[in-house]
């Protein structure tokens, strides 16, 4: 490993690099005189590469490249107007004031004034769909990957969730179009049922401000916006197509969207097959046992997804409604090699070439209706969500690889069926001066569960939270920004009683997995903030108190969860998690150069985790035990990220992020800590055209060994990847297409991701793979 990490520094001192080749801006355009919202001001850069044209609302977003100097506006009767963005980062929104012209004015230059939101002291960071078609990746968040500090947890392929800082599951809030996600999002093998291709923008925001979206963002918030309507009078379509040659991946969505008088709709659908995944190795370890690995290929790792997604919306003098209808349909295999009683013929009976797999298997859906309103007042401006989500689960097996009688036919495993119904109203100002914003939500949860496993027991749920937002700007460099959250929760489960199984400390009585448990919880958790803006400098300052209420698994699991390996016991004592989190970022930016890193710490003084025992479960192919335990922890580390724009066509990238994790108590490294890692990238654009734009580049991952493992987890090998990507994008009078080819693990790596739940078994993360996607857009008309 000292060879490329002395390679690795090298090229960081040679290049001093970049991140993201573009800033995306979202804000408001309203009159100077009466502060009414500017409908069809057309916004654009000096070159025309980005282009926009606000809405009803007055909102516009536009990504545009890092270095450019200015954004423009224009619109009858009013002056144009000049936003200077040289230095704008991703973070927050803006406004922009427009002044009549019933005077000659020419043209007027403004300093954007950022709105109060969670960006304002701590910059959240935006992902764009240009900047995500980019890279190749099986999930939506493995396309998010680039971002320091943000990875992922994954199963195999297809299967992953988001990690920022090392956290994950109950610690991120994901949120899809301002509802939070409700699916499960305890398990670690639960991956998240998004459509990447409906996806607009991603928002990360990281740190004590996210403690605005409720306990569960403790560790950060991802917040998953669609993509804007068309202009006014205007209808665009589109059709792309992806295939990926490890696991004979085909995808295919279409979209059309159109904006007529007030009314606008949005209408997405896609379907992708896949068949088994490759992977650079010829063994893998389960419970103890070595066994065969033919060809490299993971039996049963194929599957399916389908989706749908649709927005309907009106516009009114004084805001606008919105009802939103999605439907995710994912079947995934899951590996047979590992699943039950060890054997060696496991395997029998799976055909490498399949596309749709037999047990062991995932079948899960998840419907999201949701209607968003928005009511503006002078100063005042109200937005309310009324939203209802039912997540189903159904994990298969055979019964008699776990012991169960061969005389059970139905083949669910562990069925889960949760229904949340859900409701915000916020309020916030938009004068000048001490701005604030005041917000309450409800939730009612409902999981149902079946199957001849047990894992959790049915239950119901019940949480209600308020928070208070400020801002104030002090001076022209300085704004403070702060707040204040109340939750409340209830959670009740049902006892249950195995049937199947026989109690292991009291064998003549049948297992009881599960007793009647009520649960009250109450928390509050607050945050401050600085941020100074001056010159080339920008730096901001948080601290806050931060809590989170136990999750179902953590109070009642207790059985075989066998999409991670495990045996999973809960402890309905636990308490709340509560700790105390700073952040501290500092962003420098001169010429062509452009530094950001973030500092961050935090103490926990009952930090909630699951930790590997060392014990092993009497149920037959269970594995080791893994149990709930609560101690006080210190999470701390950095993320660092700088670029250099050498020319408009020429940059070079990097980025590293660290977390380290310590059981204070028992003076030992938590578990499942992600390694110190890093990524330097390059890209060359060379445009033939204002039509024809092609690009191409190189990434250079590494990370380093984690041997920083807790007490039977195992240690990690560092591992270095070189992905590389190409493309083109040719812009017709009516039509845009945009061709894009990507290698990831150009050279076959065999390595293994620490998070990753096979490698439990030892087992590689995907061999070499090459995608190719296709792109089509009608052009507005």
């Amino acid at each position: 490993m000292i060879k490329p990490i002395i390679t690795y520094v090298f090229l960081l001192l040679l290049s001093i690099p970049a991140i993201a080749q573009n800033v995306t801006l979202k804000g408001r355009v309203l009159d100077s005189t009466d502060g009414k919202a500017l409908e069809g001001v057309f916004v654009f850069t000096k070159s025309m590469d980005a282009k926009a044209v606000t809405d009803h609302g007055g909102r516009f977003r536009i990504s545009f490249p890092k270095n450019n100097s200015a954004l423009y506006f224009k619109m009858v009767g009013y002056a144009d107007t000049i936003l200077q963005t040289k230095g704008s980062k991703s973070t927050g929104e803006i406004t922009v004031r427009m002044q009549p012209s019933l005077l000659e004015l020419g043209e007027v230059t403004v300093k954007g004034e950022r709105e109060h939101d969670v960006g304002s002291t701590f910059g959240a960071q935006i992902t764009s769909a240009e900047d995500l078609g980019r890279h190749a990746g099986n999930t939506l968040f493995e396309l998010t990957e680039k971002v320091a500090g943000v990875g992922t947890m994954n199963v195999g392929v297809g299967i992953s969730k988001p990690v920022i800082r090392g956290m994950s599951g109950d610690r991120i809030v994901l949120n899809t179009d301002g509802v939070k996600r409700e699916d499960h999002q305890w398990g670690n093998d639960h991956g998240v049922q998004i459509d990447p291709n409906a996806v607009g923008e991603v928002e990360i925001v990281k740190g004590p401000v996210a403690f605005r979206y409720g306990s569960d963002g403790i560790g950060g918030v991802v917040n998953i916006k669609a993509k804007e309507p068309p202009p006014a009078g205007k209808t665009t379509a589109g059709v792309s197509t992806v295939y990926r040659s490890n696991n004979r991946s085909l995808g295919m969505s279409a979209n059309v969207a159109t904006h007529q008088a007030d009314f606008y709709t949005d209408i997405n659908v896609s379907y992708h097959s896949f068949g088994n995944y490759r992977v650079p190795a010829d063994e893998y370890h389960y419970l103890g046992y070595v066994y065969k690995l033919e060809d490299g290929v993971l039996a049963n790792t194929s599957g399916e997804e389908k989706s749908f997604s649709s927005t309907f919306g009106k516009h009114f003098d004084k805001g606008e409604i919105e009802l939103k209808i999605s439907d995710y349909q994912q079947t995934m295999g899951l590996f047979p090699g590992a699943v039950g009683t060890p054997s060696g013929r496991m395997l029998d009976g799976y055909a490498k070439e399949s596309r749709y797999p037999d047990v062991p298997r995932q079948r899960n859906r998840h419907t999201q209706v949701s209607v968003n309103g928005e009511y503006n007042l002078p100063g005042l401006e109200i937005t309310g969500t009324v939203a209802y989500q039912r997540n189903r689960r159904r994990e298969e097996s055979k019964p008699m690889s776990h012991g169960r009688p061969v005389t059970l036919t139905d083949p669910l495993a562990n069925g889960l069926i949760l229904q949340t119904y859900s409701g915000e109203l916020t309020a916030k100002t938009t004068g000048e001066g001490l701005r604030h914003t005041v917000g309450v939500d409800l939730s009612a949860q409902h999981n149902e569960r079946d199957g001849f496993e047990f894992l959790i027991p049915e239950y119901r749920k019940y949480e209600a939270g308020a928070y208070w937002l400020m801002e104030k700007d002090l001076a022209e460099s300085w704004t403070l920004s702060g707040g204040v959250r109340t939750d409340f929760a209830s959670i009740e489960a049902y006892e249950y009683t195995d049937t199947l199984y026989y109690d292991p400390v009291q064998p003549d009585q049948y297992w009881k997995r599960a007793k009647d448990t009520e649960n009250t919880y109450f928390g509050v958790a607050a945050s401050i903030g600085a941020r100074y803006t001056e010159g080339d400098w920008d730096l901001a300052l948080n601290v806050g108190r931060s809590y989170r209420f136990p999750n179902p698994a953590e109070l009642f699991a207790n059985g075989v969860h066998h999409g991670t390996f495990r045996y999973i016991q809960g402890d309905a004592t636990l308490d709340p998690e509560t700790g105390y989190q700073s952040d501290l970022s500092v962003g420098f930016q001169k010429g062509i150069l452009s530094v950001h890193t973030d500092l961050f710490l935090n103490y926990f003084d009952n930090f909630n985790y699951l930790s590997p025992t060392g014990e092993f479960s009497d149920i037959s192919g269970a594995g080791q035990i893994y149990r709930y335990k609560s101690n006080k922890a210190l999470h701390t580390g950095f993320e660092v990220q700088a670029d250099i724009e050498w020319s408009e066509r020429f940059n070079t990238t990097v980025s590293a992020d660290y977390v380290y994790a310590q059981n204070l108590d028992d003076n030992r490294p938590l578990p499942f800590t992600p390694p110190l890692s890093g990524m330097l990238g390059v890209e060359y654009r060379h445009p033939v055209s204002s039509k024809i734009k092609p690009y191409v580049g190189l990434n250079y991952t590494l990370a380093t060994d984690q041997d920083r493992v807790d007490r039977n987890e195992p240690a990690t090998e560092g591992f270095t990847l070189l992905d590389a990507y190409m493309g083109t994008t040719l812009k017709l009078r009516h039509h845009d297409v945009r061709l894009s080819f990507n290698a990831n693990n150009l050279l076959d790596t065999n390595y293994m991701k620490h998070l990753s739940r096979y490698r439990i078994l030892e087992l590689p993360e995907q061999g070499r793979n090459f995608q190719i996607k296709l792109e089509w857009r009608l052009a507005s008309y």
